[in-house]
């Protein structure tokens, strides 16, 4: 992800979230997180780390972690099992079982270095899982980074979080450009390259497994792109869907501005007082990424007929597509390709699910008639969406602060695809800005920021500034947590 903010789709908190990097890893500005301040860094690495799984002993010798570029680095024979590309622990593609386990001690300076032999046209589920189930955001824990390498020790492909923001634990999708022997790297966000801010506090476990499987015995609710032409409702496979957590889409561009289509048809599953949403959003290419070579140019939501623009984002300039269910009931999503020709290996993958969000009464458009929101359980974290026409002003009572508080917080409309533009502050009891909490979205940036608060009331307040010709979406969607 990029710049300085986290954001999670599945309820947890905003803040404090897990590794970020330089590169559009994800999301790129604020969100339902941020850690407020990028803490830029490097690191070489070189460490001893042990495997307890697969292949995994201890020994005397020690390896270094590679830099993102490959390259081979630490001990060329004997050493620790796993410790370096030299010394990689051989493991298979295996369905729905961890293929091996490893420790990364010392965190900031450990990497565990895999082996497995690939296929051609392989589509693989990588993750290296260590945060505990049902809690994946509980401090303490690795946040673990997976890179994917060839035989000659290229970086080919990365991830260090699942693209829905559901816990640290890094979830890679690839699809493998040729036969032959690959390498898998595993190390913590502390010791990655190109890491931006990593999870606060001392990490007390350090075990992580790993899983090495095909796409499909990986993901249920796998939908595949059907025979070209396929970019109307007529042609499309409908996407399924997951009851619990994500699911995905995979396709490929054939051509150059190629367009894949998909139908979108969610129901609504929220209770009362919450908005039903749904999200989209294309897993970032290029060797820090999935490894495609065709990035994926927008992804839009229209009528089936396709004559109405309800959404539209375009990943790595935007952040998501995020929208009330109805715009997701029986409406055509279409995959824009590159502009440029797609590449050796044009693959794309579309993460997509629902979840729900409290939602404006309408009513508010006054401080005196604000809507209270309500915390999540955690206490701190606060979350909501709304509509705006133009010119609407949406007021919100957030929290009484007992004592001066960090308070950070993201307010999205284009961001998350719609046809909104908005200002978002914060406002003290009287209406008066708090310590400069005025932040205007654009196509680039996000409304929000993290700032010092007085002890008292605060209140959001959201202004739409304007509305795009085309698009008809005018949702918008705040996220705000409460740092102490």
């Amino acid at each position: 992800m990029s710049g300085s903010f986290r954001w999670f789709f599945l309820g947890v908190g905003v803040i404090a979230a897990g590794c970020s990097s330089s590169s559009p890893q994800g999301s790129s500005v604020t969100g339902t997180a941020g850690a407020g301040t990028s803490v830029a860094s490097t690191s070489s690495g070189s460490a001893g780390a042990t495997a307890s799984g697969t292949g995994g002993s201890s020994s005397s010798g020690t390896g270094g972690a590679t830099a993102a570029s490959g390259g081979s680095s630490g001990s060329t024979s004997g050493g620790t099992p796993g410790s370096s590309f030299a010394t990689a622990i051989a493991v298979d593609v295996t369905s729905g079982q961890a293929v091996a386990s490893g420790t990364l001690e010392p965190p900031d300076t450990s990497a565990m270095y895999y082996s497995f032999g690939g296929i051609l046209g392989q589509s693989l589920s990588i993750t290296a899982t260590a945060t505990p189930v049902p809690k994946p955001f509980t401090p303490g824990y690795l946040d673990t980074v997976v890179s994917l390498y060839d035989s000659q020790q290229n970086l080919i492909a990365e991830n260090d979080d699942p693209a829905d923001r559901s816990s640290w634990d890094a979830l890679l999708y690839t699809v493998l450009p040729a036969t032959g022997t690959y390498f898998i790297r595993v190390v913590d966000c502390s010791g990655w390259e190109r890491k931006v801010a990593c999870p606060p506090g001392p990490i007390t476990h350090d075990g992580f497994a790993l899983y090495l499987d095909t796409v499909a015995d990986a993901v249920p609710a796998l939908t595949l792109e059907t025979a070209e032409p396929n970019d109307t409702s007529a042609t499309a496979p409908t996407l399924a869907t997951s009851a619990t957590g994500s699911a995905l889409a995979q396709g490929a561009f054939t051509g150059t501005s190629d367009v894949n289509g998909f139908v979108a048809s969610y129901q609504a599953n929220a209770p009362a007082g919450r908005q039903s949403m749904v999200y989209f959003l294309a897993v970032p290419a290029g060797p820090t990424g999935s490894g495609s070579t065709a990035p994926v140019a927008s992804v839009s939501l229209s009528s089936l007929d396709g004559e109405s623009l309800y959404y539209r984002y375009q990943p790595g300039v935007q952040q998501r597509l995020f929208v009330p269910w109805t715009f997701a009931q029986d409406n055509l999503l279409l995959l824009n390709g590159p502009a440029q020709a797609p590449g050796p290996n044009p693959f794309y993958f579309l993460v997509h699910g629902h979840t729900s969000r409290p939602i404006s009464s309408g009513l508010n458009q006054t401080l005196e008639t604000e809507d209270t929101l309500i915390p999540e359980p955690d206490g701190k974290t606060f979350y909501v969406t709304g509509q705006l026409q133009p010119g609407d002003f949406a007021f919100f009572d957030v929290a009484t602060l007992a004592a001066p508080s960090t308070v950070t917080f993201a307010c999205y409309g284009v961001q998350e695809g719609s046809g909104v533009t908005l200002e978002a502050k914060l406002l003290d009891a009287s209406g008066t800005v708090l310590d400069g909490a005025d932040h205007t979205e654009s196509a680039t940036a996000v409304a929000g920021g993290t700032h010092s608060l007085p002890a008292g009331k605060f209140s959001l307040e959201v202004v739409q500034i304007s509305q795009d010709a085309e698009i008809i979406g005018n949702s918008y969607d705040c996220e705000l947590v409460i740092q102490g």
